[in-house]
Protein backbone atom coordinates (compact mmCIF):
# COMPACT_ATOMS: atom_id res chain seq x y z
CA UNK A 1 0.00 0.00 0.00
CA UNK A 2 2.65 2.54 0.98
CA UNK A 3 4.63 1.83 -2.42
CA UNK A 4 1.67 2.58 -4.35
CA UNK A 5 0.78 5.52 -2.18
CA UNK A 6 4.24 6.81 -2.55
CA UNK A 7 4.69 5.92 -6.58
CA UNK A 8 0.49 7.36 -7.44
CA UNK A 9 1.31 10.73 -5.38
CA UNK A 10 -0.98 12.81 -3.62
CA UNK A 11 -3.80 13.20 -6.08
CA UNK A 12 -4.89 9.55 -5.42
CA UNK A 13 -6.08 7.60 -2.04
CA UNK A 14 -4.74 4.01 -1.29
CA UNK A 15 -6.05 1.66 1.20
CA UNK A 16 -5.36 -1.83 2.04
CA UNK A 17 -8.57 -3.46 1.98
CA UNK A 18 -8.33 -7.10 3.22
CA UNK A 19 -5.81 -9.72 2.90
CA UNK A 20 -5.88 -13.27 2.17
CA UNK A 21 -2.98 -15.55 3.71
CA UNK A 22 -2.43 -19.20 2.17
CA UNK A 23 0.12 -20.85 4.26
CA UNK A 24 2.02 -24.14 1.94
CA UNK A 25 4.42 -24.97 4.50
CA UNK A 26 6.53 -23.85 8.32
CA UNK A 27 8.69 -21.73 7.98
CA UNK A 28 11.26 -22.61 10.46
CA UNK A 29 14.50 -20.17 9.22
CA UNK A 30 14.06 -16.44 8.56
CA UNK A 31 11.08 -15.92 5.68
CA UNK A 32 11.52 -12.71 3.47
CA UNK A 33 8.85 -10.44 1.02
CA UNK A 34 9.99 -9.10 -2.14
CA UNK A 35 7.77 -6.33 -3.24
CA UNK A 36 7.57 -5.12 -6.54
CA UNK A 37 5.45 -3.37 -8.97
CA UNK A 38 6.12 -3.33 -12.52
CA UNK A 39 5.52 0.63 -14.18
CA UNK A 40 2.64 -1.37 -16.22
CA UNK A 41 0.97 -2.50 -13.05
CA UNK A 42 1.55 0.96 -11.85
CA UNK A 43 -0.17 2.25 -15.49
CA UNK A 44 -2.82 0.17 -15.39
CA UNK A 45 -4.16 1.09 -11.75
CA UNK A 46 -3.34 4.71 -12.84
CA UNK A 47 -5.39 4.81 -15.47
CA UNK A 48 -8.30 2.56 -14.00
CA UNK A 49 -8.47 4.42 -11.73
CA UNK A 50 -8.61 7.76 -13.24
CA UNK A 51 -10.90 6.53 -15.78
CA UNK A 52 -13.66 5.16 -13.00
CA UNK A 53 -12.67 6.99 -10.02
CA UNK A 54 -11.87 4.21 -7.93
CA UNK A 55 -10.50 0.57 -8.79
CA UNK A 56 -10.05 -2.33 -6.71
CA UNK A 57 -7.51 -5.31 -6.90
CA UNK A 58 -5.10 -7.61 -5.76
CA UNK A 59 -1.64 -8.43 -5.13
CA UNK A 60 -0.16 -12.15 -4.48
CA UNK A 61 3.20 -12.26 -3.26
CA UNK A 62 5.23 -14.94 -1.89
CA UNK A 63 6.33 -15.40 1.35
CA UNK A 64 10.17 -17.42 1.17
CA UNK A 65 12.89 -18.72 2.53
CA UNK A 66 16.85 -17.79 1.74
CA UNK A 67 16.64 -20.63 -1.09
CA UNK A 68 13.59 -18.93 -2.38
CA UNK A 69 11.30 -22.04 -1.50
CA UNK A 70 7.62 -20.87 -0.81
CA UNK A 71 6.58 -21.05 2.33
CA UNK A 72 3.00 -18.69 2.23
CA UNK A 73 1.14 -16.60 -0.05
CA UNK A 74 0.00 -13.61 0.85
CA UNK A 75 -2.88 -11.58 -1.71
CA UNK A 76 -3.71 -8.27 -0.46
CA UNK A 77 -6.71 -6.43 -1.37
CA UNK A 78 -6.05 -2.98 -2.64
CA UNK A 79 -8.17 0.30 -3.37
CA UNK A 80 -7.00 2.91 -5.10
CA UNK A 81 -9.01 6.20 -5.68
CA UNK A 82 -8.76 9.69 -7.36
CA UNK A 83 -8.50 11.81 -4.60
CA UNK A 84 -11.58 14.00 -6.18
CA UNK A 85 -13.59 11.06 -6.55
CA UNK A 86 -12.88 10.48 -2.84
CA UNK A 87 -13.64 13.71 -1.72
CA UNK A 88 -16.60 13.69 -3.67
CA UNK A 89 -18.08 10.50 -2.54
CA UNK A 90 -17.39 11.59 1.32
CA UNK A 91 -19.14 14.70 0.83
CA UNK A 92 -22.08 12.92 -0.67
CA UNK A 93 -22.31 10.66 2.44
CA UNK A 94 -22.05 13.47 4.69
CA UNK A 95 -24.83 15.51 2.89
CA UNK A 96 -27.92 15.68 5.19
CA UNK A 97 -30.96 13.47 4.47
Amino acid sequence: MIMFMEILGKDFIVWDKGAEIKFIKPGISTLHVDFELSPELVKDVRNKAIQDGSYVFDITVNIKNESDVVHAQVKKIMYVATKAHYLERQALKNMPK
